[in-house]
């Protein structure tokens, strides 16, 4: 019977840029050693995580999980981790890998402790190293791990790595439905995608796998919202990487150090695409205004794709409501043809009576009996009329009584993405009142100090916050009075002038 692992594999390099000489890899699942279920997503968590950090580094080359997650199907292995290093070795031979990373993980009470091994397919080898703290303090938790393997790999620790989040539950919830989308749970795993996301906006990793649950789901617009919004939120992350990066090194720098000189095309390609943010943003300013607009484009996705997914169904609503009146119209005119066609039936039966030799005491004995006739067969008549109308004023009784419903859920809807947005508005707020408070007097000369400004005055116009609004126009127009976006500031001034009143 194979022991638990937690299996998930990666490449690994000895020589940066040179892929024939890296060493490949394999990181697997962690084991539950506590066997504690609520903390059963830290099995792929942890590993995913190493994965991506790892993957920072220029002598790793990594295997993605989802391709770990085929073979343990494929192969029947656990999914729950694996103890045995023979195991171990098994599954790091399927990738042909020289080295394998396994671990389990431990609570006791609030301390959360992981190991990790590190063993050598060709000599036996095994490294180990562990690390413990508070198990929320997760993330700062696998950075102390990471740090002690790239120790093992004799290699070092690159530049660059960041926190995704510093949200405990952001972490779980996007776990939990990792699992789950790899169970077929797709639309649970969309509902802890989203708690993840509410516990941090800026999260990028749920955006991904939202995208393939609503694929596994057809909702084929939805996964592509969702594809654009996880390509804006990787943008971010990584231009706010480059903006905290200390020191702020340049294209040149990391030029400097390269192997440049010996690299084919390809590398020198695939070179300048991995530093692409050194080339394209230049300045901490640069990165600040271009991680604000990058916000404003997360905001605006979002919008799209709430007004499109509500504007398809009011369409709905719409057409059914419309559906109805024309069913109703049709069926209508069919009942007053029948009435028209009575009422011509009944003049001229009344006419050829009239006009025929009959007695008189006769014809009178035949009309009263055609009159009665007739106030029966239109009294039928409008009694369907009747029940008609009463039929299709249920439906759109019914039909009224959705929209009702729907628009509740469209103001709830609106209201969620107004807290998402707000956070993203605040975070613009506050990258430009840190970078005035830095108080740097070649900035004013920058355009892109310009922009960082000009991002907040539209972040508070949207969060209606008119008093500072105000204040922050008139030392907007001050401080750049020749400034291209003059006269939007302006406008705002003047809107924040009327609504302060």
């Amino acid at each position: 019977m194979i022991k638990k692992i937690v299996l998930i594999i990666i490449f690994m390099t000895v020589i940066p840029l040179h892929a024939a000489d890296k060493i490949k890899v394999s990181v697997l699942y962690f084991e539950n050693i506590s066997k504690n279920k609520d903390f059963s997503w830290l099995t792929k968590g942890i590993a995913d995580m190493l994965i991506s950090d790892l993957s920072s580094s220029d002598d790793l080359v990594l295997v993605e999980r989802e391709d770990l997650q085929k073979v343990i199907n494929e192969q029947h292995f656990s999914q729950t981790g694996f103890a045995d290093n023979a195991d171990a070795v098994k599954i790091g031979k399927i990738f042909n890998a020289e080295k394998i990373i396994s671990g389990s993980f431990f609570l006791t009470g609030n301390d959360l402790r992981i190991d990790v091994k590190v063993i050598n397919t060709t000599t036996a080898e095994v490294k180990s190293a562990s690390a413990t703290g508070y198990f929320k303090d997760l993330v700062t938790i696998e950075k102390r791990l990471l740090q002690a393997l790239f120790k093992i790999l004799d290699l070092e620790y690159p530049p660059g790595i960041s926190i995704d989040t510093n949200s405990y539950f952001a972490v779980q919830n996007y776990y939990e439905g990792v699992d789950l989308l790899d169970n077929g749970m797709f639309q649970l795993a969309l509902e802890k995608f989203e708690k993840a996301e509410e516990f941090d906006p800026l999260y990028d990793k749920p955006q991904l796998d939202k995208e393939k649950a609503y694929l596994f789901l057809k909702n084929f617009k939805k996964a592509r919202f969702h594809r654009e919004l996880s390509v804006l939120f990787k943008e971010a992350n990584e231009i706010l990487k480059r903006m905290d990066q200390k020191p702020f090194l340049q294209y040149a720098d990391v030029l400097k150090n390269s192997d440049w000189i010996n690299m084919s095309e390809t590398e020198r390609k695939e070179f300048n695409k991995k530093y692409y943010y050194y080339i394209a943003y230049t300045s901490p300013l640069q990165c600040a205004a271009g991680f604000q607009g990058k916000l404003f484009e997360i905001i605006s996705k979002r919008e799209e794709m709430l007004s499109e997914e509500w504007d398809a169904e009011d369409d709905k609503f719409d057409k059914n409501q419309s559906d109805i009146n024309k069913k109703y119209r049709d069926e209508r005119k069919i009942l007053d043809k029948r009435k028209n066609a009575l009422s011509d039936k009944h003049r001229k039966d009344k006419d050829d009576i009239n006009s025929s030799n009959d007695e008189k005491d006769v014809k009178k004995e035949k009309l009263s009996a055609l009159d009665r006739k007739y106030r029966e067969e239109i009294e039928k008549v409008n009694a369907e009329i009747e029940s008609l109308r009463t039929f299709y004023e249920n439906k759109l009784d019914l039909s009224e009584k959705s929209i009702e419903e729907f628009e509740k859920k469209r103001e709830l809807a609106e209201n969620d993405l107004a807290v998402k947005n707000k956070i993203l508005y605040d975070k613009i707020i506050t990258i430009a009142d840190k970078i005035e408070a830095s108080g740097k007097k070649d900035s004013e000369k920058d355009q892109n100090y310009q922009m960082v400004l000009y991002y907040r005055l539209l972040s508070l116009r949207m969060i209606s916050d008119y008093d500072n609004l105000r204040v922050y126009c008139e030392s907007y127009m001050k401080m750049f009075p020749d400034a291209r976006m003059m006269w939007a500031v302006e406008d705002m001034y003047e809107y924040a002038l009327e609504k302060s009143e």
